[in-house]
């Protein structure tokens, strides 16, 4: 889907300080900005280029579903700051940031700048509302000054190129026609940049459910990647022996790497994967239930892992390779009248004596 974020313009942006929570109070607190800030033409150029490349990082940035709408949510405030007057958009920015504050209650979660953004489509005009949790580090400046070469620290940087200390939250207005000029969320998209996202984990829910009031129940890659890593879990944990666990795991891996239906409904998988009706009760409880009925099969976040085969032993050992080249370069063997002389004394291929069973690493 063409979000248009590429055309974004920035119209007014103002930054307020997020201070960590310290063990006094119930969660952070804000250091509130009260002026607009003026962008020179090289900052503008650099935040621009900082909101593009995170929205276009596959695997870190997601479209997600507005969820809360009432008063007082992000979605509110965002949705009021395009037509806001100079003070008004001042005072909804705060409101932002005491929202962002007020969900950071553990300890441990860092203070930061945040950005407020209200901006819009140069092509179609519509709004755009972002607002950006930097983290703040620090840098080091090379400059020669009276023939010396000096190296200055500076503190309070943020946005650097490596994405690694910001999140991003965006409402994006659809191109639509809209009667009476309403407010509905259907006619916004919800976009999330989180750049501590891994595929084995999920965004932070203290900022995309409690502060930007977004839901991944709309988000495919993140349901796709669910399904597969909940399924994994289940067959090592449900299924006994190596045979019957390879052929389910296969089956699993197959699902995503050849199945070409673009649809995933999660019960009818379930059906499919599991004869046995007592497994197929218990899976459906443990993972069917916890997945949208139907959702679009997108599997950017599990690639890397669909095309590759790994086999973990106890003590941390794994046997891993290419998922094409695995079954005819490694074979488990389950009797010794499997191996013969030759085998052993073969120059082509090695024999291992591995501690612990296949897909166990108690």
């Amino acid at each position: 889907m063409d979000l248009g974020i590429q055309f974004l313009k920035i119209k007014r942006l103002i930054v307020h300080r997020i201070i960590e929570r310290v063990p006094s109070q119930p969660s952070a607190t804000v250091e509130p900005e009260s002026q607009i800030i003026n962008l020179d033409n090289k900052a503008e150029e650099i935040l621009f280029k900082r909101i593009i490349s995170a929205a276009g990082k596959e695997s870190n940035a997601f479209i997600m579903g507005i969820k809360e709408t009432s008063d007082g949510t992000f979605f509110d405030y965002a949705t009021k700051l395009n037509k806001a007057a100079e003070k008004d958009f001042v005072k909804i920015s705060v409101d932002i940031a005491e929202l962002l504050a007020e969900n950071q209650k553990k300890m441990g979660l860092s203070g930061a700048y945040l950005l407020v953004i209200d901006g819009y489509n140069d092509i179609t005009k519509k709004s755009i509302a972002i607002v950006i949790k930097a983290e703040l580090q620090e840098a080091l400046k090379h400059s020669n000054a009276n023939n010396q070469s000096v190296i200055e620290v500076l503190e309070k940087v943020f946005l650097s190129p490596a994405q690694k200390l910001f999140k991003i939250g965006v409402i994006i207005e659809k191109d639509i026609d809209v009667l009476d000029g309403k407010i509905d969320a259907k006619n916004y998209i919800g976009l999330l940049f989180d750049s501590q996202f891994r595929a084995e984990l999920t965004p932070a829910a203290y900022f995309y459910k409690d502060f930007l009031g977004f839901s991944i129940d709309e988000n495919d890659k993140i349901q796709t990647q669910r399904l597969y890593d909940k399924t994994d879990e289940f067959i090592k944990k449900h299924i006994n022996g190596y045979v019957e666990k390879s052929q389910y795991l296969s089956y699993l891996k197959n699902f995503f790497l050849v199945d070409k239906n673009p649809l995933i409904q999660p019960t009818k998988f379930a059906t499919a994967l599991f004869s046995d009706e007592n497994l197929l009760d218990v899976f459906k409880t443990e993972v069917v239930d916890n997945l949208p009925s139907t959702f679009s099969k997108d599997t950017i976040l599990i690639k890397a892992r669909l095309e590759k085969r790994s086999m973990r032993f106890k003590n941390n050992i794994t046997i891993s390779g290419p998922e094409q080249k695995f079954n005819d370069s490694v074979v488990v063997v389950t009797n010794l009248s499997d191996l013969s002389q030759n085998d052993i004394e073969s120059t082509t291929y090695t024999i291992l004596k591995i501690a612990g069973k296949p897909y166990h690493n108690e």
